[in-house]
């Protein structure tokens, strides 16, 4: 299977993500062409129960520590892309 139809087999992609995830993450898989390259979208939809946590570590193979951390909560922060971790509820 190439690169795209992976990530466009919703309920393979809908397994991996949801194997780090408690409660389970709705979302979509959209499938764009810009410029003559192939765009993949995922657009996760709002969470009915909050929060959603890591329920497993995923690591960088070779790499330390956890990319993912098994009970964190994560966020995207709108001022900068990048995905962080929440210390508190707040």
């Amino acid at each position: 299977m190439d690169q795209e139809a992976s990530w466009l087999d919703h309920d393979a992609l809908a397994s991996a993500v949801n194997e780090y995830a408690s409660p389970r993450v709705s979302f979509e898989v959209q499938r764009l062409t810009f410029q003559e390259n192939k765009i993949v979208i995922i657009r996760v939809e709002e969470f009915a129960e909050i929060p959603i946590l890591c329920k497993k570590d995923f690591y960088t193979p070779g790499k330390k520590p956890p990319v993912l951390r098994r009970g964190a909560r994560y966020v995207r922060a709108r001022r900068k892309p990048e995905t962080s971790e929440i210390p508190s509820e707040e």
